[in-house]
């Protein structure tokens, strides 16, 4: 079984919804479900984390910094599809996850100190 099907993804970053992906695809025919893969490695195969029966999933809670890898397939009572096409995000640090502290440090001749989220 072998189907085709376009994976796109939206990535919320409000604090209500800090660090939330909403995978989507298009829907395919004579399929019982879907199964969401993801891996923070690029390296098949990824770990399953959830399974849908519409076209869509929400993953919640992903780590800031940290390069993620989705994938779904399609399944009936016979057989797994292929991986879809594989979208890759990587979670953006958010800046009040910022901490500096400088204590009892003694920095001669350094009158400045740039932090920037990478």
């Amino acid at each position: 079984m072998k189907y085709i099907f376009s994976l796109w993804l939206l990535l919320f970053t409000t604090p209500c919804f800090a660090n939330t992906v909403v995978l989507g695809w298009n829907p395919s025919n004579d399929v019982i479900g879907y199964k969401i893969y993801q891996s923070t490695t690029g390296v098949k195969p990824y770990t399953q984390i959830g399974t849908s029966t519409l076209a869509g999933y929400t993953i919640p809670n992903l780590e800031d910094g940290v390069q993620y890898y989705f994938a779904v397939t399609a399944y009936n009572q016979y057989t797994e599809s292929d991986y879809s096409n594989v979208v890759q995000l990587e979670i953006p640090y958010s800046p009040t996850d910022l901490v500096l502290i400088l204590d009892n440090l003694s920095l001669s001749g350094i009158n400045k100190i740039i932090i920037r989220p990478r």
